[in-house]
């Protein structure tokens, strides 16, 4: 039942968000009309009603098309739930919120729909309203759902798991799992199941660059979850294995493993900035003081009496910065560090934006070290 609920919520999350794509693409006049959210929840509901025999009168249940899925949110979220049978209804009902979601869209009469007043308070909620503006929705929605998991247990010591890469491979016999990987799995089974996919090869290379598992998309053709390692491969380490084990998967190394690994270059000039006197101190995640875990990545006291906030991002485009849910305090400097590879074209789309341009700066950590004052 675990799995039913966990993919009929992706079904209707990721239907919601594909219509919020969808009706702003029709409001931009974008002529791509391709939306991968909505794609995949009509994939989910296909796949459920196969699996679960989710038939009424002879008719699937679930939306399978793009069309259904408009039509199953015009409607209160009860009229699907109630078709469902007893078990999963009931299920439904108990575990989610769901049931009492009234009408997400409304028919103007002209073949087109609007969002309705319940459908923008649905998207304001966390895991949505993080999601609905990026790029991909899809992975960002899931990244949010691991931020919640990790918030259920010891944040800090989980994430700083997640960021070093003797745990980007975990192997499958236990007798050769570190002491530390063991306690994870046991004590938070649900973490490691949404941030590791089960390995079915039988070698496994690392990147000598970022040190990720790398894909192999056909026999001897390699590539890195980051596409800048692409050019290095030839250079790539093959992993000791002891059976199949687990690989961390592609969403964890895009939102926690490779920011982790720019907060340590960050954590180390921040250092050399208290041993010079630059720096009086600094808290690593200090929104976890304010009951709001990862608010920012850092937050500097400078020996000027500056207060900065600093929060690193690796990301392949400056959308998603620009487009970033910021936290501000009041009297602090919002500063975005990037790697030292990013353009100043790439600086400038972000820092000369209307959403950016004296409320954040992005600065590259060579930037960062001279604004500290070390070398």
């Amino acid at each position: 039942m675990k799995e039913f609920l966990e993919n009929f919520s992706k079904m209707i999350d990721y239907g919601f968000l594909g219509v919020y794509r969808r009706q702003k693409m029709s409001e931009e006049n974008v002529e791509t009309r391709f939306v991968p959210a909505l794609a995949k929840a009509c994939g989910i509901g296909a796949l459920l009603n196969l699996k679960y025999e989710l038939f009424k009168d002879g008719k699937r249940i679930l939306p399978e098309t793009e069309f259904q899925i408009f039509k199953m949110f015009e409607l209160p979220l009860e009229a699907i739930i109630d078709d469902l049978p007893e078990k999963y209804r009931d299920a439904v009902v108990e575990s989610t919120s769901y049931y009492d979601v009234e009408a997400l869209l409304e028919g103007t009469g002209n073949g087109k729909v609007i969002i309705t007043e319940e459908g923008y308070i649905m998207l304001a909620e966390s895991k949505l309203h993080a999601s609905k503006d990026e790029m991909d929705q899809i992975s960002e929605y899931n990244g949010q759902l691991i931020y919640e998991e990790l918030c259920k247990g010891d944040y800090v010591k989980n994430r700083h798991f997640l960021e070093r890469e003797e745990n980007v491979y975990i192997p499958e016999n236990a007798i050769t799992q570190s002491e530390e990987q063991a306690k994870l799995i046991k004590a938070y089974p649900e973490l490691f199941r949404m941030c590791y996919v089960k390995n079915t090869r039988t070698s496994l290379y690392r990147c000598k660059r970022c040190g990720m598992v790398l894909r192999e998309n056909r026999i001897g053709v390699f590539s890195c979850v980051s596409k800048k390692c692409n050019a290095q491969l030839d250079k790539k380490i093959e992993i000791e294995m002891h059976g199949l084990g687990w690989v961390m998967s592609d969403i964890v190394a895009r939102n926690i493993y490779y920011p982790g690994r720019l907060e340590q270059e960050i954590k180390e000039i921040l250092e050399a900035g208290k041993e010079i006197g630059t720096v009086e101190q600094y808290t690593l995640w200090p929104g976890k003081y304010e009951g709001i875990y990862d608010t920012w990545d850092f937050k500097v006291q400078m020996n000027n009496g500056r207060t900065l906030l600093v929060d690193a991002k690796d990301v392949e485009h400056p959308h998603w910065i620009i487009n970033d849910t910021r936290e501000y305090l009041e009297g602090a400097e919002f500063i975005y560090i990037v790697p030292d590879d990013k353009t100043k074209i790439y600086l400038n789309q972000i820092n000369d934006h209307a959403s950016c341009a004296g409320k954040v700066q992005c600065l590259r950590v060579k930037e960062l070290k001279k604004l500290i004052g070390v070398k």
